[in-house]
């Protein structure tokens, strides 16, 4: 986990904030924007001057933004790992709270995957009902776990790959965030366009409960 602090500038940070406004869907909690060139374009001219966000946009690239607030419990507490080994988080909008939606990460949780099958297995076993449930009832005494408090104007980038993660609840406001994912692995696995897609389908019902 990198911890950026003062790259983003005010400029950059106004326009994200009216990058939210104009392509987010409304009412969803995420909003996919594979396929919408107009967004990748307009991410590339507000980072142009951050070049650790910028040399990773591209066209194959996954951005997701999210917005989550105290009804979308479901959103959180998801313990996972991506399909991509590099993600970049950048908030946007943070609660002033407690439980404030911050991310929850236990780096190296798993060894790199060698194989798609070992892939799979480990996010089957990691991502089971029980055992997420086991890992959210624990992970307060679990040293393992650090919950990172990222600013908005701040950024982090982690392998999402092998560092499990999931968020904090939000118990007032809204938590608006940017995820920026590149490096698919086993990208032409159909294991992994299954995983992905069901990924989508599972968004796509949140955000129909969130309407």
């Amino acid at each position: 986990m990198n911890l950026y602090k003062n790259k983003i500038d005010s400029d950059a940070f106004s326009n994200l904030h009216f990058f939210i406004e104009d392509n987010h869907d409304e009412g969803s909690v995420f909003t996919f924007h594979q396929g919408r060139p107009h967004a990748l374009d307009q991410l590339r001219s507000i980072f142009k001057e951050v070049p650790e966000i910028y040399n990773l946009l591209k066209e194959e690239t996954y951005i997701v933004t999210r917005k989550a607030n105290a009804e979308t419990l479901k959103a959180a507490y998801m313990p996972h790992f991506d399909n991509y080994d590099s993600t970049i988080l950048i908030p946007i909008l943070v609660p002033d709270s407690d439980f404030n939606g911050d991310i929850v990460l236990w780096e190296k949780a798993r060894r790199y995957p060698s194989n798609v099958y070992f892939h799979l297995l480990t996010k089957i076993l990691f991502q089971n009902k029980l055992v997420s449930w086991l890992l959210v009832k624990t992970y307060l005494n679990n040293n393992k776990f650090k919950r990172y408090k990222i600013k908005p104007g701040q950024f982090v980038i982690f392998n999402g790959y092998v560092d499990l993660h999931f968020n904090l609840h939000i118990d007032k406001s809204e938590r608006v965030s940017l995820l920026i994912h590149n490096n698919k692995t086993f990208k032409d696995s159909f294991i992994v366009k299954l995983i992905e897609g069901y990924s989508k389908y599972w968004a796509s019902q949140l955000n129909k409960v969130k309407k």
